[in-house]
């Protein structure tokens, strides 16, 4: 019998099957990593969407990222989310420096689908994480994984971004719209750059200035 909060395991495992079989999909020499993060890597609800985690090589971010929004488009991967991506530069800048207790949370219980030696080493380079999960990092402490796209692929990178980021950004904007008018809890910052693009949860601030914030 389930105990309250967890779901069928099954629920849980084709969820994990379909984060694998589009990673595969958009599996390619500039992905330094995919996982699958938020909801899905601690416990899923059967309506939970399946949250991606994509770590690129430098300035191949945007290339990237058309890739997986047309994947996700022709296959009619709905409940994909493309919630967390960035290139190599900014994931070793961001767990180099964060002192986010919900960042370390969520990073300790991603779950690798391609490129788990990458990953690892990005953990075990945050002093902070590592403080609060010894046991879930290594002990290098240094990244090793680092690439950098040529002058042709960032030329076209610059090109994706420049089609792609007003369309994310106006898309964004009109889903936070509706989503204020009926549930302003589900509403989100959005953070895009050339090195990043990410949704953060208003919920996550909420919980960032209740308890962590004093």
């Amino acid at each position: 019998m389930l105990k309250p909060g967890e779901v069928p395991d099954s629920i849980r495992q084709g969820k994990f099957r379909h984060g694998e079989k589009f990673a595969s999909a958009i599996a390619s020499r500039h992905l330094q990593f995919v996982g699958i993060a938020g909801s899905v890597s601690y416990v899923p609800g059967e309506r939970d969407d399946v949250d991606m985690f994509i770590i690129t090589r430098k300035n191949s971010l945007w290339t990237c990222m058309l890739m997986a929004y047309l994947t996700r488009f022709i296959g009619r991967s709905r409940d994909i989310c493309l919630s967390l991506n960035m290139d190599v530069s900014y994931a070793r800048y961001l767990f180099r420096t964060t002192r986010d207790p919900l960042i370390a949370s969520d990073s300790v219980h991603v779950v690798p689908i391609i490129g788990d030696a990458v990953y690892r080493e990005l953990l075990s380079s945050s002093p902070f994480i590592s403080e609060l999960y010894p046991d879930r990092t290594g002990t290098t402490g240094e990244f090793s994984g680092y690439s950098e796209n040529g002058m042709a692929g960032t030329i076209l990178d610059w090109v994706c971004f420049l089609i792609l980021a007003p369309i994310v950004l106006l898309k964004g904007n009109m889903v936070n719209w509706y989503r204020r008018k009926h549930d302003r809890m589900k509403t989100f910052r959005l953070v895009i750059g050339r090195h990043c693009l990410f949704y953060d949860n208003l919920k996550y601030e909420i919980i960032r200035r209740n308890y962590y914030r004093k």
